[in-house]
């Protein structure tokens, strides 16, 4: 991906997340990366943004596989999420955030699959890993999520189907400008939890859902 923060940032326009940016070149997992500056405090909305993870996390312990400058890769903290419906909500509004977002690229084609699924026609294109932990008596959350933008496993390295942006997309694919809509989103959507407007969150994943089904 190779973009630097101050691209990331520039009038980025979001409330909570974004504030501050780090992006790396090669790390073992954005998200451990935000657990180990969650110790320091006071950066809640951090954002992580990696070319190349060595060991990405997936849901139940699997890995998320990607070669260097294939796939977005980042992560958000949120400090001080005390209330459990908004911790336990937080999947949902990432894996919404991010259909929305492809939906600004391809539109129509992405569906979501619970737990933490983003698919085209039933082959994976992103995955989204929620974790929370209790730092100094607060409640954190950090969201990671990884997309395959220009290039997928294969079925041999996953176990599964997969696809990739660059495979559906017409035009000249922007991780950059998907990275900064993304964030929009995702920024967008923590702010309805915050208001209390789960319900509208939860109508969305279902709407996004019912896609999946078609494909099964």
């Amino acid at each position: 991906m190779s973009v630097n923060p101050m691209e990331i940032a520039a009038d980025l326009g979001t409330v909570r997340i974004g504030h501050r940016i780090i992006c790396l070149a090669e790390i073992d997992s954005t998200n451990d990366v935000c657990w180990n500056i969650a110790q320091r405090g006071n950066a809640d909305g951090l954002v992580v943004v990696a070319d190349w993870q060595r060991r990405g996390r997936g849901q139940g312990r699997r890995t998320w596989q990607t070669q260097p400058g294939e796939a977005i890769l980042l992560s958000v903290l949120l400090l001080n999420e005390s209330d459990a419906t908004a911790s336990e909500i937080m999947p949902s509004v990432a894996s919404i955030a991010v259909a929305g977002t492809v939906d600004t690229v391809v539109p129509g084609v992405v569906s979501l699959k619970w737990p933490n699924d983003v698919l085209i026609d039933g082959a994976k294109l992103a995955g989204i890993l929620v974790e929370h932990r209790t730092i100094a008596g607060q409640h954190c959350v950090v969201i990671g999520i990884g997309m395959n933008v220009f290039a997928a496993p294969s079925v041999e390295e996953i176990g599964r189907r997969a696809t990739c942006l660059a495979d559906h997309a017409a035009g000249e694919l922007s991780p950059l400008e998907f990275t900064r809509t993304l964030l929009r989103r995702l920024d967008a959507h923590i702010a309805d939890v915050t208001a209390g407007r789960i319900a509208a969150i939860r109508d969305t994943w279902i709407s996004y859902s019912k896609r999946e089904a078609v494909h099964q």
